[in-house]
């Protein structure tokens, strides 16, 4: 997302928690170098930040709230949660390792170190000339199989 994009979002999120919850907080608009400098040292209250998975599995979206993750800037700690994704990671039996997942992911929703305040979408227009395009569950659409056709 752009900076003037997440500049507006910020503002549609500060003018909602003004209206429904009553509270009030400031924008303080940063270079990203800055946003992501401030949040690997844990100085910010709020920060709007994404996150896209590199691949479609479990393990990319929960091992980012590991206490040593470089991604975790909730600072957030929990040994069993580290624990259960560790061991997902050397279960081979998928539906043991989907178990495991699951118990670690019944802690991460009980603790909420973090609040996801929004989802990102895409829209996509598409010539009818264009055959055989698929959008990517990953947002990173591939083209190898993209025709051209009159």
């Amino acid at each position: 997302m752009r900076e003037p994009e997440i500049l507006r979002l910020a503002e549609a999120i500060q003018e909602t928690w003004r209206r429904e919850l009553g509270v009030h907080v400031g924008i303080a608009p940063a270079e990203a170098k800055i946003v992501f400098g401030n949040q690997k040292t844990g100085n910010f209250s709020i920060s709007l930040t994404g996150w896209l998975a590199d691949f479609a599995d479990p393990a990319n979206f929960m091992e980012i709230h590991l206490t040593n993750s470089g991604q975790n800037s909730a600072k957030w700690s929990h040994p069993e949660y580290d624990r259960l994704i560790a061991e997902a990671a050397r279960t081979l039996e998928p539906g043991r390792r989907f178990e495991l997942f699951q118990q670690a992911e019944a802690i991460l929703l009980e603790q909420a170190p973090v609040a996801p305040l929004y989802f990102g979408s895409g829209n996509y227009l598409i010539h009818p000339a264009v055959k055989h395009w698929q959008p990517s569950v990953l947002s990173f659409p591939r083209f190898q199989d993209v025709r051209l056709e009159p």
